[in-house]
């Protein structure tokens, strides 16, 4: 039987899934390469379901290729007329894994038959960003869950940085245009986001010797990544002296010990950072900054990202002064210092019609805490801005990185109540009740609220963090609902519920059972949770009522000897 009559038995349902793992075993023997008269056939595939039309022929295709395998032959011919596959359809249309299967799988093969079709233009520029487009999504992360699961972790980055390699071959010594640009830096994007900061820089400098001066090319993400990678302005690389360590960990000459500092991103396991995060151009953010503000044309190109980035490298690149003159030119609003001390003069222009993005907020409290390590000036200017826009939007990332400030500067040996958290934490509710909106469900959140929880053991604040977060659980599918954020939430709930109990108060704690519980597996073991802490302290209650019966004897005991050797004397 041939493969005409075998597809035909297999049927239209399982089409699709044949004519890829076809074009799969032509890629992998290279066919196309080694017969370069070879017609290039194209499928019209963009779904499972297929025209009559276009089933019949690209049988026939499939049966002339497994023809063309067999004798070897260079050149075909589909019945009366050749028929030619455009690559540019396959990679925009194709299935996803199917593409990235040939080139995880099958060593340097496929990205030489990629840069074939580039170089000979079988391939356009515009269809190769097509399909990147596809692979990583605006903001550099591969878009398909499905692909992660289906290949390692550690093959991504090595795939997109040869994808980027045969881009960049392609372009030679032409100049960017706009589409290469973009997809430039949807590379950086990438790599910054995996982790690979020595990657992204090869291709930043790639881009640098394309132009005289990044300015010129009045790109906001060019600048942007310009900005992250040699200005300092990523700031999940900071590292910063936990205030906790300062007293807990010094070494016996009274030095602080460097192991015990933390970054922001302390917290993400999915990336591994880098320990040699450094400024390479310290002056470049004045240059920079200046040119957004005095040239009109970036003027309008406004970009809440730039700005905040602009920010932090201002920060880290110990140019703090200079952050005041920048937000007062952007925006009209003045944040700084009155007498030289921690007090701040904020003073909001007239003039101002818009409030600072959420992005900036976020910028000038990381680069105000980090540098004073403390939060206090920080939130005195988020406090007072907040206070003269009453319509301010913060978006979640903003409530996540004060908490987490709040918990770095906190020391919980001075301050064992956490007052200082729990006050960030008021701000948070009292923000959310003002324009009558929950707040949002956020495992990061919660992991700072966990470190306040565990050092203050303070039931209370464990309680209003169930009820502040647990409505927003209950629209959460199952399948969104990480192992993380049911653990967490769960040690919430027994806090909660130790702190019923320790007030004899057992009715409410099983009321609480009944109304926060997450589901019916929860529910019972919170109620298992909530019978065993019951049964440990009425055994608790028996070995000290035991113990002090057995004190009581004793001291009888001691006192009868006392009267008798009375008595003696």
């Amino acid at each position: 039987m041939g493969l005409h009559q075998n597809v035909q038995a297999m049927g239209v349902k399982n089409l699709s899934n044949f004519l890829q793992s076809s074009l799969s075993t032509c890629l992998s023997n290279n066919l196309f390469i080694r017969n370069a008269n070879a017609t290039i056939l194209k499928y019209r595939f963009q779904s499972r379901t297929l025209s009559s039309y276009t089933l019949s022929k690209d049988i026939t295709a499939i049966d002339e290729l497994s023809n063309i395998k067999r004798s070897g032959t260079g050149t075909t011919t589909l019945g009366m007329t050749p028929v030619q596959i455009h690559w540019g359809d396959l990679f925009q249309k194709s299935n996803l894994k199917t593409i990235l299967e040939q080139l995880l799988q099958h060593n340097d093969n496929s990205y030489m038959f990629l840069r074939e079709l580039l170089e000979s233009k079988q391939l356009t520029f515009n269809e190769f960003s097509i399909f990147l487009n596809r692979l990583i999504d605006r903001k550099g992360f591969i878009y398909d869950s499905i692909v992660l699961k289906e290949f390692p972790n550690g093959k991504h980055s090595e795939m997109v940085f040869k994808l980027f390699q045969l881009y960049g071959n392609a372009i030679g010594s032409d100049k960017l245009s706009l589409l290469s640009l973009r997809d430039m830096n949807l590379f950086i994007e990438f790599f910054i986001n995996e982790g690979h900061l020595g990657r992204a820089e090869i291709v930043l400098t790639f881009v640098l010797n394309k132009t005289r001066s990044i300015l010129d090319l009045y790109d906001v993400d060019t600048v942007t990544h310009y900005l992250q990678l040699r200005c300092g302005a990523l700031p999940r690389y900071w590292m910063f002296q936990n205030k906790s360590a300062e007293l807990a960990y010094k070494d016996k000459f009274g030095n602080r010990l460097s192991k015990y500092k933390t970054r922001l991103g302390r917290k993400n396991f999915a990336v591994k950072l880098t320990n040699r995060y450094k400024i390479l151009d310290p002056l470049g953010v004045l240059k920079i900054a200046n040119k957004i503000i005095t040239d009109d044309k970036w003027k309008s190109n406004h970009s809440a990202k730039l700005d905040a980035t602009v920010v932090y490298s201002l920060c880290y690149s110990g140019q703090l002064s200079n952050i005041p003159s920048y937000i007062n030119s952007r925006w009209n609003v003045d944040i700084s210092m009155s007498d030289g001390n921690s007090d701040v003069g904020t003073q909001i222009s007239n003039e101002a019609s818009k409030p600072l993005p959420s992005e900036v907020m976020e910028a000038i409290l990381s680069s105000y805490s980090y540098d004073d390590k403390s939060i206090e000036r920080a939130i005195n200017i988020i406090d007072k801005i907040m206070n003269s826009y009453p319509n301010l939007e913060l978006n979640q990332q903003f409530w996540r990185r004060l908490m987490q400030w709040s918990v770095l500067c906190w020391d919980h040996k001075l301050d064992r109540k956490g007052s200082l958290v729990y006050g960030c934490f008021k701000t948070l509710k009292k923000y959310h009740e003002m324009r009558s909106i929950r707040i949002n469900f956020d495992e990061g959140l919660l992991q700072e609220l966990y470190t306040l929880v565990y050092y203050t053991k303070n039931s209370r604040i464990a309680a209003e963090v169930v009820s502040e977060f647990m409505p927003q659980f209950f629209y959460k599918r199952s399948d969104e609902i990480t192992f993380g954020e049911r653990k967490l939430l769960f040690y919430f709930q027994k806090r909660s519920i130790d702190g019923m109990l320790g007030k004899k108060d057992y009715f409410t704690a099983s009321n609480f059972i009944e109304k926060w519980s997450m589901d019916n597996q929860n529910k019972e073991e919170l109620f298992k949770y909530y019978k065993d802490s019951i049964a440990k302290k009425l055994q608790k209650v028996r070995r000290n009522s035991l113990q002090q019966k057995i004190k009581e004897k004793l001291e009888d005991h001691s006192d009868e000897d006392d009267t008798l050797l009375g008595r003696l004397w």
